[in-house]
């Protein structure tokens, strides 16, 4: 795959979500990351979709989120570099972290998989079809999840997310085991996380979605954008504030994902749509043989795409251990895609055909994320 890197799974989601489960002392599935902090009697994880290092580092060199930016540089706080997982979707990334297992094992392996036994393509997010139907997928297959792990030991928890998740299929399955506390407004966040406290929630999990969203439309470096890091900031020390000098706190923010701006020549492929096909425009599988589908490529005159065998990034481990269940493997059909940089492919039915910014392939800008970090001063 060149310089295309297998994400680093112990320094990763995975290994943040199994940090998490030690510190409950829930015994880890997978090796824990190694971070130097102290073990918490709380923990309010916020996961910003789309908040990749590379904002990270534009953020501290200037003021946009001047609150953060003061509490991982004080002395109880801190930042690791850390890596999403492949593929570099919302789906993979955050059922990765609320199982503590790799994609290869829970099978969320992008935004739309292929189902073998209903023989149809998947919504994972709402668990419908290309047409808008919900279909009874064993995607959606019942596994412990962090919350359930962590209330063996007594943990109680709550997951803070936009209400208009709550009763998705998705959000079902990954959260099983957690209060589902639903806002309409990011206003509302501080609230719920104090009225988690008030309640002696120990994890709370609160889900910003909100920058990829207009990271999509408008750029990730766009004024939209940068009004939504600041909306981020102010939440969290709204949040902060609310719940006071709650000693034994620690807040974490991280992401499922990055971005990459997508400002070059899209790629239109005659006839690639006539077969099954899954996920999205970064990283396309398809059900054809992936020497025709190079040979395609080529015509079309798209020569900085990538296009190998689904087999090969099993093989290397880009989805982790190969399953035991042959069924997973078939989800992601023959061959894959992978646009240049900066280039994405037109897809049909698509919200928007052209998005200012992508994710879900296998650049630096998609990959790398980081874990951030400070402990309530009761000072």
């Amino acid at each position: 795959m060149g310089v295309k890197r297998v994400p680093e799974f112990e320094h990763s989601l995975l290994s943040l979500s199994n940090k998490i489960l030690a510190d409950f002392f829930v015994e880890p599935l997978y090796k824990p990351l190694p971070i130097p902090w102290p073990r918490a009697r709380a923990v309010v994880l916020w996961t910003g979709d789309g908040l990749g290092r590379d904002v990270l580092q534009k953020v501290l060199e200037g003021d946009t989120l001047a609150f953060w930016k003061k509490r991982i540089q004080s002395s109880n706080g801190g930042v690791l570099p850390t890596d999403s997982v492949f593929p570099t979707t919302t789906a993979s990334a955050l059922a990765t972290l609320h199982f503590a297992v790799p994609p290869s094992v829970h099978g969320a392996l992008g935004y739309t998989l292929w189902d073998p036994e209903l023989l149809t393509t998947i919504n994972v997010l709402s668990a419908q079809d290309l047409l808008g139907k919900v279909l009874p997928s064993t995607i959606y297959k019942h596994r412990k999840t962090i919350y359930d792990r962590s209330a063996a030991n007594h943990v109680k928890s709550w997951v803070i997310s936009p209400a208009s998740h709550s009763q998705s299929a998705f959000s079902q399955w990954v959260y099983h085991g957690a209060l589902y506390c639903g806002y309409n407004s990011p206003s509302q966040i501080p609230g719920l996380v104090l009225s988690a406290r008030k309640e002696e929630a120990r994890f709370i999990v609160v889900y910003w979605p909100g920058f990829d969203r207009v990271g999509h439309l408008e750029g990730k470096d766009s004024l939209a954008a940068k009004k939504n890091l600041k909306m981020l900031d102010q939440m969290l020390q709204a949040s902060e504030e609310k719940i006071g000098k709650d000693a034994g706190v620690r807040f974490v923010l991280t992401s499922d994902h990055g971005l990459i701006d997508l400002y070059r020549e899209q790629y239109t492929i005659p006839g690639i749509f006539s077969r099954p096909f899954v996920d999205e425009r970064r990283a396309l599988y398809t059900d054809w043989n992936w020497i025709a589908m190079r040979r395609r490529l080529t015509r079309a005159g798209w020569h900085e795409a990538l296009c190998v065998p689904v087999s090969q990034l099993w093989e290397e481990g880009y989805f982790g251990r190969v399953p035991a269940d042959s069924r997973v493997l078939f989800r992601t059909l023959q061959s894959v895609i992978f646009p240049g940089d900066h280039q994405q492919l037109i897809m049909p039915g698509a919200e928007a055909p052209v998005m200012a910014a992508g994710h879900g392939g296998l650049t630096d800008q998609e990959r790398q994320i980081f874990v951030s970090w400070w402990s309530i001063s009761t000072q």
